[in-house]
C-alpha cells in the first residue's frame, strides 16, 4: 500500500485554484491512497495511520477533525465559535472531540481518498474557485460513504484576525453558492429573505427573530466567558458568530446575482 501526500488550500499556484492543484496532485500521484491537508496545519504522529484504519467496505473517503489554535482574543473566540453547532454548521470537522460517525463532507485540510474512487468520480473540479471538496464528496456519495475518524486530528494555526475570518467567511458563502451542493450551510443566507418579508406582516416578527439570536449567541458568549474564565469572551464570541453569519449570507447573495469571474491557468484570461 502507498499513501502520497498532497498540500491543498494554499498552494493553487499557476493552477489557478486549490481544486486544479489538487488535480494534479491526484493524476501525479503514484500511490493507492492520496492524503491532503493545508500549509498551516501540523498532522498528528499516526495521522495517515488513523486515517487509513477509517476505510472499509463502501467507504470512498475518511476526514479526520481540525484542532484549531492561535493566539489572541478574536482567534481564540473564532476558535470556540468555530467548534460549535451555531458556528460551524452539522460539520464534524469544526473540532476535534466528536465521535466517530459517517458524514456528508470531509475537509480537504484533512482527508484521505483512493486514488482510484477520485478518479473514477471525476476528480476535482478544476474550474470551482473554492468549495471543490464540498462538491467531490457530494458526488463521492453517490457510490459510497465518507466516515469521520477522532483520532485523526490536525492542528490548524491559522492566527487569523477579525477582518481575515470576516473576509474567509464572505469568500466561503460564495463558495457555497458556485459549488451547487444544497445542503444545511446554504439554509442560513436562504432564509435572510424571508426573514425582511416578515416586514410586510409586522416588524415585530423581525424583532422578535433577531431577539432570539441575539439571545442564543449572548448564551455562547456567557457560556466560554464562564468556562474560559475571561470576561471578553461575552462580546468576542458573539461577534465572530454575528460576524461570521453576516457575510456568509453576503458573500452567498453577492455569488446569486453578481456571479465571480473563475481564475484561468497562468497566461490565460479569467472566465
Amino acid at each position: 500500500m502507498a499513501v502520497h501526500g498532497v498540500g491543498a488550500g494554499t498552494g493553487a499556484g499557476a493552477a489557478g485554484t486549490a481544486g486544479a492543484a489538487r488535480q494534479i496532485g491526484v493524476e501525479q500521484a503514484e500511490g493507492e491512497y492520496l492524503a491532503f491537508t493545508d500549509g498551516d496545519c501540523i498532522p498528528g504522529k499516526d495521522w495517515l495511520k488513523n486515517l487509513v484504519a477509517g476505510f472499509g467496505e463502501g467507504i470512498v473517503g475518511v476526514g479526520g477533525g481540525i484542532q484549531n489554535v492561535g493566539r489572541g482574543i478574536w482567534t481564540n473566540s473564532i476558535n470556540l465559535a468555530a467548534a460549535t453547532f451555531l458556528g460551524s454548521g452539522r460539520s464534524v470537522q469544526g473540532g476535534a472531540s466528536f465521535s466517530e460517525r459517517f458524514v456528508k463532507s470531509i475537509s480537504g485540510c484533512n482527508s484521505l481518498y483512493r486514488r482510484s474512487d477520485l478518479l473514477r468520480a471525476g476528480g476535482f473540479d478544476p474550474d470551482l474557485s473554492g468549495a471543490d471538496e464540498t462538491e467531490l464528496n457530494a458526488r463521492l456519495l453517490k457510490s459510497g460513504k465518507l466516515r469521520y475518524v477522532r483520532d485523526a486530528a490536525v492542528l490548524h494555526d491559522h492566527s487569523r484576525g477579525l477582518k481575515e475570518f470576516a473576509r474567509n467567511m464572505y469568500r466561503y458563502g460564495g463558495w457555497r453558492k458556485e459549488c451547487g451542493v444544497w445542503d444545511w450551510p446554504v439554509l442560513p443566507p436562504l432564509l435572510a429573505p424571508l426573514l425582511l418579508l416578515t416586514l410586510l406582516a409586522s416588524r415585530w416578527i423581525l424583532v422578535a427573530i433577531i431577539g432570539l439570536y441575539l439571545v442564543m449567541v449572548g448564551l455562547h458568549g456567557l457560556y466560554f466567558a464562564i468556562k474560559e474564565k475571561n470576561i471578553r469572551y461575552l462580546i468576542t464570541v458573539p461577534v465572530v458568530f454575528a460576524l461570521e453569519h453576516l457575510c456568509y449570507t453576503v458573500g452567498f447573495w453577492k455569488e446569486v446575482f453578481l456571479p465571480r469571474k473563475m481564475p484561468g491557468p497562468a497566461g490565460e484570461q479569467p472566465k
